[in-house]
């Protein structure tokens, strides 16, 4: 037979007990708070969020998007080749091209720009 002194020294499952006590009333005030503040704490990360999303249209809007210049081809050899402004023209063709800067159209041949590679049909390519 067990002693009753035993049992009031030996109380295994109070302490569990306890412990759920203790996290079901911090799960209440938890909850509790973010009912309270949820709507303030939300309202917070919404202007957070819409300063960042119209500093980045501010952005994308004030940088007008330019074009990559590329060489085009604008002339055959001993044709004219045609544009406005001040731009670079290649003349040759393959691997070998003789270049200059031009205003308003260059004819494309061998007595403006040099023979780049002697006996090849050769074109012009402005950069624009």
């Amino acid at each position: 037979m067990v002693p009753s002194y035993y049992w009031k020294n030996h109380k295994k499952g109070q302490g569990l007990v306890e412990y759920a006590l203790i996290l079901v009333l911090v799960a209440i005030i938890v909850l509790a708070v973010l009912l309270i503040l949820g709507t303030s704490v939300g309202n917070v990360f919404t202007k957070i969020n819409n300063s960042i999303q119209t500093s980045n249209d501010a952005q994308s809007t004030s940088a007008a998007p330019t074009a990559i210049p590329t060489w085009t081809t604008c002339a055959t050899e001993n044709g004219f080749c045609s544009f406005t402004g001040t731009a670079q023209v290649k003349y040759g063709a393959g691997s070998s091209w003789y270049t200059g800067i031009f205003t308003n159209g260059v004819l494309c041949s061998n007595s403006v720009f040099g023979d780049p590679d002697y006996g090849v049909v050769k074109s012009c390519q402005v950069y624009q």
